[in-house]
């Protein structure tokens, strides 16, 4: 258990509310030391925050109880180096590209892994017990995981699913979200190892997260959802990506569904009012935002809509075979 305080000086009883929304908003925030964001935040098993006034300020009070001890902790910080060398070697993180670090770390911790479905003791949700007594639970394969990532420069996130408290001792499935191209991606190294998959749950959207299961797979993601939310709500204030990276759209068809409709115009344009508001963030896969740049100007905006709408009257009326959306824009 460790005991944290700090004192914010000058203020008053007034601003204790803004500091208590602050100490829960940004204590796991990502910061440039790989054992703090993320990482620290499911190092913690119990914790505890109070905010209160005294003469000289507002006195913030912190106490956390770790999975590991610092001894484990040092322990692990030497195996961590040989991580690192493993992943890259001695190569600058800089200069390697961002999807080819991910993958490193994701094949890294999913041939390693031995999973235990024990919640206890608590160290088996830990980094710790994952690359020292190589085994762990998934809580601490996902730890592994964003501490590998941010080895490299990659920032992280915890994501849950498959919430289940009564059957669960864990409570949830854990997975890993990275964000490139603007939108958050999934990485789940913990069904690739129990399906047996090789890169069937990396870097995917949450449409096609399980789309290399079979139908009758009980690996299945459930997607936690709240009194009057929905998944597609929770990616848009997220900003997790529908797709995978990976998966490639013809020019138009932003769906996916092998024509281009009226259905892509409209998803086009939703796209482009969630990249205009400060409420929500975009969607848009890097293969949706590509097939969505209809006049290939590097954005997604109501312009490549209108082209696509108009593209669907055309082929709607046309009596010859249809030119190529590409055509049809150069032709316009």
């Amino acid at each position: 258990m460790q005991h944290f305080q700090a004192l914010v000086l000058g203020k008053g009883k007034d601003d204790e509310s803004h500091y208590s929304r602050l100490v829960i908003k940004n204590v796991f925030d990502p910061t440039n030391d790989p054992s703090e964001g993320q990482y620290l935040y499911l190092s913690v098993i119990q914790s505890s925050a109070i905010v209160k006034t005294n003469d000289k300020g507002v006195l913030i009070e912190l106490t956390a109880k770790y999975r590991t001890t610092a001894a484990q902790e040092a322990e692990l910080e030497q195996k961590i180096k040989l991580v690192r060398s493993l992943l890259i070697g001695d190569i600058d993180p800089d200069d390697y590209p961002a999807d080819k670090k991910i993958k490193a770390a994701y094949n890294l911790v999913v041939s390693k892994m031995k999973l235990s479905d024990a919640a206890e003791p608590a160290e088996l949700g830990s980094a710790y017990s994952a690359l020292v007594k190589n085994t762990a639970n998934e809580i601490g394969y996902t730890q592994l995981l964003i501490r590998a990532l941010s080895e490299l420069g990659i920032d992280s996130e915890v994501y849950y699913t498959n919430y289940d408290a009564k059957n669960n001792p864990l409570m949830a499935h854990y997975l890993v979200l990275v964000k490139m191209d603007d939108v958050y991606y999934f990485l789940d190294p913990v069904y690739e190892y129990k399906n047996g998959t090789k890169d069937a749950f990396f870097l995917k959207g949450y449409k096609d997260l399980d789309a290399a299961l079979p139908e009758n797979s009980e690996l299945k993601h459930e997607h936690l959802t709240f009194a009057g939310t929905t998944v597609d709500g929770i990616a848009e204030t997220e900003g997790m990506a529908q797709f995978s990276r990976y998966a490639v759209f013809a020019k138009g068809d932003v769906n996916g569904d092998n024509m281009v409709d009226s259905s892509d115009a409209s998803s086009i344009l939703a796209e482009y009012a969630r990249q205009s508001s400060s409420n929500v963030k975009g969607t848009f896969s890097a293969g949706q935002k590509d097939s969505a740049d209809i006049d290939n100007d590097g954005k997604v905006d109501s312009f490549d809509a209108s082209k696509v709408l108009a593209y669907y009257a055309y082929i709607s009326t046309a009596t010859d075979t249809p030119m190529s959306v590409e055509e049809f824009v150069k032709k316009k």
